[in-house]
């Protein structure tokens, strides 16, 4: 087995997964667990760099009158003008300022803390069976589900919880 893994499966991983995808793993393996011998310190790996040096020919970019944009870019074959007018950009929500809540009005701040004091567990899935939340009270070893922050915005497939499952076998068995 051990063969397979590091012939097979570790080398479709080092194709196929990012840096972030690592560093995603590294910040979110004790919510999992180890399958054989849990480490003695944490693994921190290390970003490497694989950017270039950006070239030194970088777009020249113009103000116009009209709130449009003009753009100068050399290439080997001639010098391109590119006007275009920009997108306005949305207004980003502060954390702290007031939102209207129900009855009253709490920034996202003071939700996040009531949300993260209340003595439970909390997930949302949205009407499209998107993940979108969940409250981050409960250590990861003693969640009923295992949730990390990678998950949130993935699409809900079928649970597999064996406390589910096992508990609404027995409660169907008993109501029968």
């Amino acid at each position: 087995m051990i063969f397979k893994e590091e012939s097979i499966l570790l080398m479709i991983l080092l194709e196929s997964f990012t840096q972030d995808d690592w560093l995603q793993i590294a910040e979110e393996s004790d919510a999992y667990g180890y399958a054989i011998i849990r480490p003695s310190e944490k693994w921190v790996p290390e970003r490497q760099s694989f950017v270039e040096e950006k070239s030194a020919e970088e777009p020249v970019q113009l103000d116009t009158a009209e709130g449009q944009v003009q753009q100068v870019i050399d290439t080997p074959e001639g010098q391109f003008t590119i006007t275009f007018t920009p997108k306005e950009k949305e207004a980003v929500l502060d954390r702290h300022s007031q939102q209207a809540f129900g009855n009253g009005y709490l920034s996202v701040e003071q939700a996040n803390l009531i949300l993260n004091h209340l003595p439970m567990e909390i997930t949302f899935v949205n009407k499209d069976d998107i993940f979108q939340y969940y409250n981050d009270n409960t250590p990861a070893d003693e969640m009923i589900f295992k949730r990390t922050p990678s998950q949130v915005g993935t699409q809900c497939r079928v649970m597999s919880s064996s406390k589910i499952f096992g508990e609404s076998q027995s409660h169907h068995a008993r109501s029968s």
